[in-house]
């Protein structure tokens, strides 16, 4: 079930906000599953979303570190 939820998310990437990015690697770590793939792409996008200023809450950039 988790890895069908994986390739949507994947699929998906350019359609969620960076909050809800944010809220997707936490919960993915919690549960200790998620390819690499999966995790090189949400830090990928998340990464890109700090040089853009507003994109991200100060309580999201304190989750991902």
């Amino acid at each position: 079930m988790l890895e069908r939820l994986e390739r949507v998310v994947l699929a998906k990437i350019d359609e969620f906000i960076p909050h809800y990015i944010v809220k997707i690697l936490s919960a993915y770590f919690k549960m200790g599953m998620g390819s690499s793939e999966l995790y090189d792409q949400l830090i990928n996008k998340i990464m890109s979303s700090m040089h853009q200023p507003g994109l991200l809450k100060y309580s999201d950039l304190v989750k991902f570190f």
